[in-house]
């Protein structure tokens, strides 16, 4: 009988140690940790994205061509857990030359990154704006999000929320080796008790940090960018669902379904944000093949603005406070500050409304200047 206890010990402390370590043992492990990377970065005035090269021990920037060079703060840095890095997030900075900074990890272990800052003429595309990059994400289910790494993107994506009630509704789709979009409306009966019985594809520039007691401001919109486009240009194709439903999956029987596909340029230097600029496309025609369309961005006050084409407020975190901001028509003149890419399969989706088995194909972004 002691044997047997003492087996059944063993056993079962074997069994608890292969469940928690292998979720242990990434940064986080037995003794002192040893990574020393810069996982994020950015810098006052930037365009685009920073590209961070952990093998080469090299970060790559451009930012706008009027930027004093000479003094630019560090606006995030973002290290391994428990290490420390030096200049860091704050800090106004030299670029004229290469900038060195040194991670060191909890164990001693040091890495220095060279940091090197370009004036640019901002004709910036927006990072994987083909879709040929996506990584797998895990949580409660295993599915793919747009970008090179969680830390490494610029695109946000639903799914986040949606995996909570079914299956991911963006996800990569193949022509061959390439690779686009395909943004899904489903049904979602788990939340239908909630008014949540619907979920639209949506995919935008920004991140996604569910929020449970308010769904509509899980999504974070926009990403710093500085330049002003005459227009943009994308690939589609569009399937609408044949019978629009409401969050509790009742049928709107004279409701059609369309997708959106747009872009907002704003000023976020001050509250409240003012609109820049704005190219936004609806749809609810029925596209078989890859079609191009060719936007134009219409700059300040609209005289006669589609619902669409209104500022909407947006929410940001604020040292992890959510926060709605106020947004508000520009005159145009204003100093870009963000870009929001926005694409849906179906353009009520933000009140969980849509056709189920609506899709939405897209590839190819380019801004044209």
């Amino acid at each position: 009988m002691k044997d047997k206890l003492i087996h059944l010990v063993y056993t079962s402390t074997a069994i608890l140690l292969s469940v928690l370590l292998p979720s242990c043992l990434s940064e986080y492990h037995f003794g002192k940790n040893d990574q020393a990377k810069i996982k994020t970065f950015s810098i006052q005035n930037q365009i685009g994205t920073i590209n961070i090269d952990h093998d080469d021990l090299t970060i790559t920037a451009k930012v706008d061509e009027a930027s004093d060079i000479n003094n630019l703060q560090v606006l995030t840095l973002e290290v391994s857990s428990f290490a420390t890095v030096s200049p860091t997030q704050g800090d106004i900075i030299d670029f004229s030359d290469p900038v060195a900074f040194t991670v060191t990890a909890e164990d001693g272990t040091k890495h220095v990154y060279m940091a090197e800052v370009k004036l640019s003429v901002p004709e910036i595309q927006l990072n994987n704006s083909n879709f040929q990059n996506w990584y797998e994400a895990t949580g409660s289910k295993t599915y793919y999000e747009p970008g090179s790494s969680k830390d490494e993107t610029i695109w946000g994506t639903g799914n986040p929320g949606v995996v909570t009630l079914g299956s991911p509704n963006v996800v990569p789709a193949y022509d061959g080796d390439n690779a686009y979009a395909l943004l899904q409306t489903v049904e979602l009966p788990l939340g239908k008790l909630l008014g949540q019985g619907i979920g639209a594809g949506s995919m935008f520039t920004g991140f996604f940090k569910l929020n449970l007691s308010n769904p509509i401001a899980s999504a974070k919109f926009g990403v710093p960018y500085s330049a002003r486009p005459k227009s943009f240009s994308i690939k589609y194709k569009y399937k609408p669902g044949v019978i629009v439903k409401d969050g509790k999956l009742n049928e709107l029987p004279n409701a059609k379904d369309s997708c959106d596909i747009g872009i907002i340029i704003t000023d976020r230097s001050a509250e409240p944000y003012k609109q820049v600029a704005i190219a936004w496309y609806r749809t609810g025609g029925n596209v078989s093949d890859w079609n191009t369309i060719n936007l134009d961005f219409k700059y300040g006050l609209i005289a006669s603005p589609a619902n669409y084409e209104r500022p909407k407020d947006v929410y940001i975190l604020d040292n992890g406070e959510e926060r709605l901001i106020p947004v508000v028509f520009g005159t145009g003149d204003e100093k870009p500050t963000h870009i929001t890419v926005v694409f849906a399969s179906s353009h009520r989706g933000d009140f969980f409304e849509g056709a189920p088995g609506s899709e939405l194909a897209i590839d190819d972004l380019e801004l044209i200047y």
